[in-house]
């Protein structure tokens, strides 16, 4: 029973180092359209997968000039960006892509755009960042009423997003 056991584990061995056996017919197919039916490649494996992956020139971030800022100070932007000068990236960086989206995120500017400018040496770039600052006051409610000791009165709440330009809320 145990050498019996024994040849069916061998020759189970054997047929699955074997090669899977190719079909008969070796024409392609055709669809209805008489165009041939595409077979799915495998991909190779030195392609991307997927658009994520950073292709292109290396660049070397010589420094990032913030502009456009008036009430917001330039340290809380620059703490809110992904890269920071002295960052050696790809062009097509997601980090790059990023950053504008990141700026945004604060709440404190209506619009940000990046541009890229010849740094002192091939390679090296400068960062524009320039930023439309937006109001930060906000007025959440507002009250309107009468009572026996006053006519009338009216009550406010209010609050400011960004004081002094410090990002400090209140």
């Amino acid at each position: 029973m145990l050498a019996l056991l024994a040849q069916l584990a061998l020759a189970a061995a054997a047929r699955a180092d074997e090669p899977p056996p190719q079909p008969v017919d070796s024409q392609p197919e055709q669809t209805a359209g008489g165009e041939d039916a595409a077979q799915p490649e495998e991909q190779a494996e030195d392609e991307p997968l997927h658009e994520d992956d950073e292709i292109g020139p290396l660049i070397f971030i010589e420094a990032i000039e913030i502009t456009g800022n008036t009430a917001t100070q330039s340290e809380i932007i620059r703490r809110a960006l992904p890269i920071q000068p002295g960052d050696i990236v790809h062009s097509s960086d997601r980090r790059l892509r990023d950053t504008r989206f990141k700026v945004l995120a604060l709440g404190y500017f209506r619009d940000v755009t990046l541009a890229m400018r010849k740094g002192s040496a091939r390679g090296q770039v400068i960062l524009e960042i320039h930023v439309v600052e937006r109001g930060t006051f906000v007025l959440n409610r507002l009250w309107f009423g009468t009572n026996s000791y006053s006519p009338y009165w009216f009550g406010t709440d209010v609050g400011e997003r960004n004081l002094l330009g410090m990002g400090v809320s209140i």
